[in-house]
């Protein structure tokens, strides 16, 4: 999977994480937390599932960067 389609799977991994905030199931912020949790883990396991790692680090920051109100770029904000 490349960047930009890692950074569409994160955006609606964020809606998912609003919804599940809206509902009071978990925060954002918990849920961003987990995916970050499970991208450490894979990244532990071994060099193969290194890039798998990597993409769940992008989708937890994508969570993040919604929660917060920015854009998908590390820094970036929405206009």
């Amino acid at each position: 999977m490349d960047d930009e389609a890692c950074k569409a799977v994160g955006s609606v991994v964020a809606l998912i994480g609003d919804m599940l905030q809206r509902s009071g199931i978990c925060s954002m912020t918990e849920f961003a937390n987990r995916i970050g949790s499970m991208a450490m883990m894979a990244k532990d396991t071994g060099p193969e599932f290194e890039r798998r790692g990597e993409m769940l680090a992008t989708m937890a920051f994508c969570v993040l960067a919604y929660d917060q109100g920015r854009d998908m770029e590390p820094g970036g904000q929405l206009n």
